[in-house]
């Protein structure tokens, strides 16, 4: 029996032991390289002569116009939204004080930004409360009826292709809420998705009478995880009372500071 622990300590201490020399070799071939090159920590814009077109200073002007891309596009939504801003405006203050709750009902990079308004701002006094409904765990289905009053409610689902099988089961669990109380479906669904495609979820809402005018775009060419300055975002943003322009107007001066050069200094 002490023989096996024996070597079984042994054993363990070889793989600690040998994972800290890796680690140690790793970090300081590491540092020698950057002693060798410390081009990309440098904070000036020395380095970026010659390199402007690629981190374009007025975001109006695009973003890596020369290179065919589709990942880069959120570096622009702060200007006005991919041209949904007033939409947005408008939607939310002709329903001021109709809802007390907005559910936003997504998976991955349609929660999350309607996840990070309500995790970091909340919502202004006499405006509606966020709430994330992405999970199927019935615990978790069962804690956000609890917290709402469906005749109080705004539901946003949010797919961009349309057809996201969670969101639609949600959608479709939200939607009985609505049935049982006795409501009309057409007041308490909104959605952001690509209104052109013939989905599940634009068929759902022409099935009960949503107004067009109510789907918003799903934003083009951006990824999901960078959607928190579109209507993704923004909406919920507006809905919860927050000063939109103002949010906006940070993300710009973000976008026109030098920062992002130095940023590219370091990824070059």
């Amino acid at each position: 029996m002490k023989v096996k622990f024996l070597v079984l300590a042994l054993f363990f201490s070889f793989l600690i032991s040998s994972g800290y020399s890796i680690l140690f070799y790793e970090s300081a071939g590491f540092l020698t390289r950057r002693a060798a090159n410390p081009r990309p920590f440098d904070s000036t814009r020395t380095n970026m002569q010659n390199n402007e077109e690629r981190f374009p200073v007025d975001p109006t002007l695009g973003v890596w116009p020369s290179l065919d891309t589709q990942d880069t596009h959120w570096l622009t939504l702060p200007v006005d939204c991919q041209g949904m801003l007033n939409k947005i405006l408008e939607f939310a203050s002709s329903h001021q004080g109709q809802y007390d709750h907005v559910v936003i009902i997504g998976m991955g990079g349609s929660s999350r930004p309607g996840d990070v308004i309500r995790g970091t701002l909340g919502n202004k006094d006499g405006h509606a409360q966020i709430h994330v409904m992405e999970n199927l765990d019935q615990d978790d289905i069962a804690g956000i009826r609890t917290a709402i009053d469906p005749g109080k409610t705004l539901f946003i689902s949010i797919s961009k292709s349309g057809g996201t099988a969670e969101t639609m089961a949600l959608t479709r669990i939200a939607y009985q809420w609505i049935q049982e109380a006795g409501l009309d479906p057409a007041n308490h669904f909104i959605a952001i998705t690509t209104t052109s495609k013939n989905s599940e979820l634009t068929r759902f809402l022409s099935e009960n009478n949503v107004n067009p005018a109510n789907i918003f775009e799903h934003p083009d060419q951006v990824g999901g995880r960078f959607t928190l300055f579109s209507v993704i975002g923004m909406l919920p943003a507006a809905l919860a009372g927050h000063d939109v322009n103002k949010i906006l107007s940070h993300a710009r001066a973000a976008m026109e500071s030098n920062v992002k050069y130095q940023l590219g200094e370091f990824c070059l």
